[in-house]
């Protein structure tokens, strides 16, 4: 029998809201089969509640300040209660409770569905999404949400939100182009794009991916603002050429609603994806990009609100 190290380690939130009723908490038991940055995939215990809903939970480890989880603990998640209905399921992590860890696996865990087509288009957008964009980013989570799926005249057909959240690497913002030109230039945002410089921010993206009879897979974006179109891509046509010094776009969740007032997600990565191409398109002429209400006008991208288009990065190497 394998010698097994029986922990007890509970990893609390940092700060604890007054009030908060435990009729709204929830909790089960299960394993950690997957570990992406601060995010954790817990495969639940059969006879949880949870199960009900399905099998696999995506964990928040943020709520942990000085513990790392590893692939294979059997851990106690406490929640809020309330089940976001996707795969793997959702939640609002309160707490993180190791309860045993192997202290000599054998092996790595199997995950149960590593041969669904979920399983396939997530570890494959993982793979593409680190090609593209590591050089330029530390990658910290690769979340799939809205996850829809069909067969289609005998290919699978999967529509879904990507989510990609990444920062910056460390490094002093002031040596970032466009900082140093706004310091310089007594830019009255200069503060804010100093303090967000390292801060995680999410890429999002509007994605369908078919796998035909041969396993092989094909990815599309989403390209319309208002409906659905459409058309082939790959992770690294959101790169554009170093010449251009672009590397992508960035923008704080908190002023999502301010940047694209009124939009779904679908409509912001129409938008961010129309962005690109018109950027790709500057870069052909030779000339360097800058967003600007002429440029939207040109392009047709319309949404913006321009009081606040200044918020949206375009972040160069």
């Amino acid at each position: 029998m394998k010698r097994k190290l029986y922990l007890v380690f509970t990893v609390l939130m940092g700060i604890v809201i007054a009030g908060c009723s435990k009729d709204l908490e929830d909790e089960f038991i299960g394993t950690i089969t997957e570990i992406n940055g601060l995010t954790a995939i817990v495969l639940a215990d059969e006879g949880e509640d949870i199960r009900s809903s399905g099998d696999l939970v995506e964990v928040s480890l943020s709520v942990s300040d000085n513990f790392e989880f590893m692939v294979g603990d059997r851990v106690k998640v406490t929640h809020k209660g309330q089940i976001q209905e996707k795969y793997p399921l959702g939640i609002e992590t309160i707490s993180v409770e190791l309860i045993e860890r192997d202290e000599n696996p054998e092996k790595e865990p199997v995950d149960p569905e590593d041969d669904s087509a979920y399983m396939i288009i997530r570890e494959y957008l993982k793979r593409e999404s680190i090609e593209a964009f590591s050089p330029y980013y530390e990658l910290l989570e690769f979340n799939i949400t809205d996850y829809k799926e069909e067969k289609v005249g005998g290919k699978t057909e999967a529509e879904f939100l990507y989510t990609i959240i990444s920062k910056n690497y460390d490094r002093d913002p002031d040596t970032a182009g466009y900082i140093k030109e706004a310091k310089e230039s007594g830019n009255e945002n200069y503060q804010q794009m100093y303090d967000e410089y390292l801060q995680p921010r999410d890429m999002n993206f509007d994605f369908k991916v078919v796998i035909d009879k041969q396993d092989s897979l094909t990815l599309y974006s989403n390209v319309s603002p208002k409906g659905v179109e459409w058309e082939e891509t790959k992770m690294t046509d959101y790169i554009l050429t170093e010449n251009t010094g672009f590397t992508g776009i960035g923008y704080d969740l908190d002023y999502k609603d301010r940047i694209f007032p009124g939009m779904s997600d679908e409509e912001v990565s129409a938008v961010i994806s129309k962005i690109l191409d018109a950027a790709r398109q500057e870069a052909d002429k030779g000339k360097n990009f800058q967003l600007t209400e002429d440029l939207l006008k040109e392009y047709g991208i319309e949404g913006l609100d321009p009081v606040y288009m200044d918020m949206l990065n375009i972040v160069a190497r």
